[in-house]
């Protein structure tokens, strides 16, 4: 059947107060200081017969704790503690972007945040507790059956654009993530490379979207390989799951393989959906 146009706007408000560390978890980046914080934003969503549009204008407001003391100036990494004053008024744009629909994929360009891994406020990869950035990126899933089961894939292909380092020159980040499920289990894999950024070779987008398939110059760029499995009992509401991911680094000269069980990271998890009867609560 044919697709129905739709518009949609969403008012999203957010109180906090906060006597602890800046950190709010999955809202894009967003740091809470010390005090009284209103975020507010409005989500804008189109959506047409073959493509989505979405923007959510942000303002963030800031009722500071410390307005009648004295804050000594700090620097380096203590610039961003908690008794470090910030801005009382934050305005931006997150969730923009465009995606078109054909042919049972997607593709498309935004700053929408990503996240990667069966975790729900922790990730090895991809969070988004941070905020998003400027990407390009293909998107698909499909079914293949077998037996009296099917099994359900999703592939994404992501590439940043470009982000000026402290040398003025560009990096980018390119990540595939695959997932793939059957019965109550699900298989995910991924990798990221982190390439350019180096004053002596020349590297461009085009460059870094298609390094995941041809590994050009890949001795210089950092590497992570994510891989996780999850199991789902729907009647329990119980769901376990291991993720395990590790970078190209080495270590005091030492071949990457030498100790690669020094920079692995790992995650794992047991949630329990359905307390008190209500589907929702974990």
């Amino acid at each position: 059947p044919k697709k129905r146009n739709s518009f949609s706007i969403t008012l999203i408000q957010n109180f906090s107060l906060n006597n602890n560390l800046p950190n709010i978890e999955n809202h894009n980046g967003l740091t809470i200081n010390k005090g009284f914080t209103n975020d507010f934003s409005y989500l804008i969503n189109l959506n047409l017969e073959n493509v989505n549009f979405t923007i959510q204008p942000n303002m963030l407001a800031f009722l500071d704790l410390y307005d009648n003391k004295q804050i000594p100036t700090k620097s380096g990494p203590f610039s961003v503690l908690n008794d470090v004053k910030q801005s009382y008024n934050i305005q931006d744009f997150s969730n923009l972007g465009f995606k078109i629909n054909l042919f049972g994929a997607s593709a498309g360009y935004g700053n929408w945040n990503q996240w990667w891994g069966p975790g729900i406020h922790n990730s090895l990869v991809l969070t988004n507790n941070a905020q998003g950035i400027n990407h390009f990126f293909i998107e698909g899933s499909g079914n293949v059956p077998i037996s009296n089961n099917k099994i359900f894939y999703e592939l994404k292909y992501i590439v940043s654009d470009k982000i000026k380092n402290q040398n003025n020159k560009y990096f980018y980040i390119s990540s595939s993530l695959l997932k793939i499920r059957y019965k109550n289990f699900e298989l995910g894999a991924g990798k990221q490379i982190l390439s350019g950024g180096n004053i002596d070779l020349d590297w461009g987008l085009r460059d870094a979207s298609t390094v995941l398939l041809t590994n050009k110059k890949i001795n210089y760029w950092d590497q992570i390989h994510d891989i996780y499995l999850l199991y789902h009992s729907p009647s329990s509401g119980l769901k376990a799951f291991i993720e395990i991911g590790f970078p190209n680094r080495f270590f005091s000269g030492r071949e990457i393989n030498d100790y690669r069980d020094h920079s692995m990271g790992s995650n794992l998890g047991l949630r329990k959906y359905g307390a008190f009867n209500i589907e929702e609560l974990i």
